[in-house]
């Protein structure tokens, strides 16, 4: 996995930055891709084969649930690292979880787990990071924007009952 170069965003596959389409997707101008819109997901090159990867859905998202958690608690330190160690950290994060995604991201492929054993380290390098664009949706949410949700509903929550003066038979625009 040594292939990824410095510099490179941390949460996209390799040449790629944020917004941009994927490399290797057929889609690559402005216009909508009728293709894309009725089948969501990834298409790579993988195996010597075109194949697409999926996002996973709801019942693999709960069936998952668990061993997903350990991979998004692995994941956290790329989060607070720096550009240069982010991506060597995200690596860290897929390899020490590979007996989680790569059943699952074959699965989103429709591939075998012994499949994907037999490839080149180049192919199943395009495996997991098809499988991070395909699902980075889900793994955006669950790092970022679900905990940010969190705080604030817990700060919202927990200030407002600390600020609340308790009622008392006195003249309230006095206590103002």
């Amino acid at each position: 996995m040594a292939r990824i170069r410095r510099g490179e965003p941390a949460c996209s596959p390799k040449g790629q930055t944020h917004g941009s389409a994927p490399t290797g997707s057929a889609h690559t101008s402005g216009a909508p891709d009728d293709l894309a819109v009725l089948a969501p997901g990834h298409r790579f090159m993988a195996g010597g084969e075109k194949l697409t990867m999926r996002p996973f859905n709801f019942g693999e998202q709960i069936q998952y649930a668990e061993p997903l958690s350990d991979f998004l608690e692995a994941l956290q330190p790329a989060l607070a690292a720096s550009d240069d160690r982010a991506v060597s950290l995200m690596i860290r994060a897929m390899e020490a979880n590979a007996g989680t995604l790569l059943p699952l991201a074959v699965v989103c492929c429709g591939k075998t787990t012994d499949w994907a054993l037999n490839l080149d380290s180049d192919g199943g390098e395009s495996v997991l990071w098809a499988f991070w664009w395909a699902n980075h949706v889900f793994f955006h949410l669950r790092l970022c924007e679900y905990p940010e949700i969190s705080r604030k509903y817990r700060a919202e929550i927990l200030g407002g009952a600390r600020s609340s003066q308790p009622s008392s038979g006195t003249d309230t625009a006095q206590a103002i």
